[in-house]
């Protein structure tokens, strides 16, 4: 049996460090896949912005996507290490902006983005840009694994009309004051290294999944290309979609 926490946190924007936690009452956990029904929910919700966080890095395996969601603008490391990617779903027009984390050793991104933070105004600025272009009224979404995650909070925090899908999140955001809600949705390997990092930290307001997908030690567990996959495969268990996700992706379901 698997046994996953789900919180929501609450709205911890001042400068207070005290943080309310209210754990939700698991159900459905006797499903055949064995993950209960408010994880399999939130895989079902994320699991493609959890291959798009994946594919944001240059590694040699990339998620194939639904034919739907083109990849308009893939961006490398600039001069602070700072790259993302931008994807449009054609069904609806909705823009999706992925912020890749930290690479290794790159030093740029431990410098620029780890400990000055710059990488987050770069990240702003991208979304302001983006948001001219599209409107005021148009919802964005945006997402990243580790440090690209931080940044996509951080957004989510500063400006309206924004939602946010984090993976295995950096602690290195800020609101600066705001108090900004929008909808914010986290998802964490339970074992993975920055989880001991955000202990200590204050959160944002949102809904907060610690997940046992993965084995191995805290750096394995932070890899994202494997919690995405893991995702995948419990979505899988209710989307006819994640299941043909798996398929186009040549991963065998698990959950027969």
């Amino acid at each position: 049996m698997k046994y996953i926490l789900f919180l929501g946190l609450g709205f911890l924007l001042s400068s207070c460090a005290i943080m309310d936690y209210t754990k939700e009452e698991l159900t459905g956990c006797d499903h055949h896949s064995k993950w209960c029904d408010q994880i399999r929910a939130t895989a079902t919700e994320t699991y493609l912005y959890a291959q798009m966080s994946a594919n944001t890095y240059n590694d040699a395996y990339q998620f194939k996507l639904p034919t739907n969601y083109e990849l308009v603008t893939k961006k490398d490391n600039d001069d602070i290490g700072f790259a993302y990617s931008i994807y449009e779903n054609t069904r609806n027009d909705l823009t999706i902006i992925v912020f890749r984390g930290t690479e290794g050793a790159n030093f740029k991104d431990w410098w620029y983005g780890n400990l000055w933070g710059s990488q987050n105004d770069r990240g702003l600025e991208l979304f302001d840009t983006i948001r001219q272009e599209k409107g005021s009224d148009e919802t964005i979404i945006v997402t990243g694994h580790s440090l690209g995650g931080g940044i996509a909070l951080e957004i989510s925090l500063k400006r309206e009309n924004v939602e946010a899908y984090v993976f295995n999140t950096s602690p290195r955001f800020s609101a600066n004051g705001y108090s900004i809600e929008n909808k914010r949705v986290s998802v964490v390997e339970h074992g993975e290294i920055l989880k001991a990092l955000r202990a200590p930290s204050r959160e944002a307001s949102q809904t907060y999944t610690s997940i046992g997908c993965s084995s191995g030690g805290p750096v394995a567990q932070h890899e994202q290309a494997k919690l995405a996959e893991c995702l995948t495969q419990i979505a899988a268990t209710e989307s006819n979609e994640a299941r043909r996700s798996l398929a186009q992706n040549n991963i065998e379901y698990i959950y027969e």
